[in-house]
């Protein structure tokens, strides 16, 4: 008896493998982009969250915030969006021929898109957007109609199987490509290069205070301070984020030995290198403080005397510098 090779079989176990393994690289990207496995099952990591429900809000903001955030990045984000789910829109057609109608695709589509913002809301990984989920969506519309051109064009089943791989490695090698530019640092494949200039005498650890300036008056300054319920919690200042932080001002004491810092920031990106983050600090007397803003991010190390809280470092953050630059 002899063996008869399944060829056609073979080739959709590998598509099966090529899905899983897309499967897998959705999870990482939209799940697992700023925590592992280990911290979602111990709960030992900052929880996150941001919900918007109005359609095209983010895309609209994305185009108006693109002279300060960047071009390349509003687009990444934007197309970047509408190019990760064009392999699915494919995938599921190739794979169970009761899916090839249009209905079906575009139903599978967008109750996937759904899972994954509702995951990332309950889990607290990220931002749940309706944008998301419309733009998700229409990559699994164009995946589709891909589909739909290749199986007319090539009507024979293994040459078709075989085109769908092809296909998939191509979208595999510029997801790869654009993965490691755009979002390397967080996915764990680059490092954040920082260089940090001056700022000797600022401490290395994490503030004793950590704040928004409320006023100050001669060597006394208050500080609405950020209190973090859970250690493990990170805050996030913005309104669209649920509360993990309490607030209340705390009093600090300058003396003449207090050293107090003007702190910059500029981070550049560099195609597939990564980012780098240079950090400037610049001495400035204890009276400027009493010039600036209310609001203005401040951090103070220091230690309580007598029940007063006497600050050794400041650091103040200048949010007019040029954070970005692309």
């Amino acid at each position: 008896m002899k063996f008869k090779f399944d060829k056609t079989g073979l080739l959709k176990a590998v598509i099966w493998i090529l899905f899983i393994a897309y499967i897998a690289a959705l999870f990482k990207i939209l799940i697992f982009r700023y925590l592992s496995i280990s911290q979602l099952f111990s709960g030992s990591y900052g929880k996150m969250r941001s919900i918007n429900l109005i359609p095209f809000k983010t895309v609209i903001q994305d185009v108006v915030n693109s002279r300060t955030m960047g071009y390349m990045s509003a687009i990444s984000d934007t197309f970047g969006n509408i190019i990760i789910f064009i392999p699915f829109g494919y995938f599921i057609p190739s794979l169970n021929e009761k899916y090839s109608k249009f209905s079906n695709v575009l139903i599978s589509t967008a109750c996937f898109c759904l899972f994954f913002e509702i995951s990332q809301y309950i889990l607290g990984a990220g931002s749940s957007d309706i944008d998301d989920v419309i733009l998700n969506t229409m990559g699994g519309i164009i995946g589709y109609i891909l589909y739909k051109y290749i199986n007319k064009l090539i009507p024979k089943r293994n040459t078709f199987y075989v085109s769908i791989i092809i296909t998939t490695f191509i979208f595999f090698i510029g997801g790869g490509i654009v993965a490691v530019d755009q979002f390397g640092t967080y996915l764990g494949i680059s490092k954040l290069h920082e260089q940090v200039i001056g700022g000797e005498n600022v401490p290395k650890d994490k503030a004793d205070i950590f704040g928004k300036l409320v006023n100050s008056s001669g060597d006394l300054v208050t500080v609405d301070k950020i209190i973090r319920n859970n250690k493990n919690e990170s805050t996030a200042v913005s309104s669209n984020y649920t509360k993990n932080t309490n607030e209340e001002n705390v009093e600090v004491m300058l003396n003449k030995s207090t050293k107090v810092y003007l702190e910059k920031g500029v981070l550049k990106k560099k195609f597939l290198k990564g980012y780098s983050l240079t950090v400037t600090y610049s001495k400035i007397s204890a009276e400027n403080i009493s010039k600036l803003s209310s609001g203005t991010k401040i951090s103070v190390w220091g230690k309580y005397d007598k029940g007063k809280f006497i600050a050794d470092v400041i650091s103040i953050l200048d949010e007019s510098s040029e954070q970005h630059k692309f």
